[in-house]
């Protein structure tokens, strides 16, 4: 596929229209490294009779600051350097075209939160948490911390 002006991760999705495409699609994001199991991935979402599946990874977020949470200046509590466990969009979902046809357009922009918002109102979106291997690439420091990790195996 060829896009003639950016159109963004989703926006690009209606140069498949003419293929004619009836079974869900894979859609992964550029920086994205993973040893996901897409098989099992495929079975869930046709399994849940999905429109789309979101594959989330559970991100460890240690605060570099002690939290402190007042009300009217009064301390309600204190936690040094917490730890938050947050469920984070992976960058890698299954979607079947047909449940997008109106939220993209030919010549407008598109990204993925813009797709997904709209779809949650009235279509079928499910999580796919992954436990395997992932690694966002998108920045020279965040790939080369990967190239060090996999050039120890």
């Amino acid at each position: 596929l060829k896009e003639k002006n950016p159109l963004g991760t989703a926006g690009s999705l209606h140069l498949l229209e003419k293929f004619n495409i009836t079974k869900p699609i894979i859609l992964v994001n550029a920086d994205v490294l993973s040893d996901i199991n897409y098989k099992s991935f495929l079975n869930y979402h046709v399994k849940n009779n999905a429109d789309m599946t979101i594959a989330t990874y559970l991100h460890r977020e240690k605060k570099e600051f002690g939290i402190i949470e007042t009300k009217s200046n009064k301390v309600l509590e204190f936690k040094e350097k917490p730890t938050f466990m947050i469920n984070i969009n992976s960058g890698i979902y299954i979607l079947n075209l047909k449940c997008i046809k109106s939220k993209v357009s030919k010549k407008k922009f598109v990204d993925m939160p813009d797709l997904i918002k709209p779809i949650l109102k009235n279509k079928k979106v499910f999580s796919y948490p992954i436990y395997e291997d992932w690694h966002d690439v998108g920045s020279k420091f965040k790939l080369a911390e990967v190239r060090r990790k996999y050039k120890k195996i």
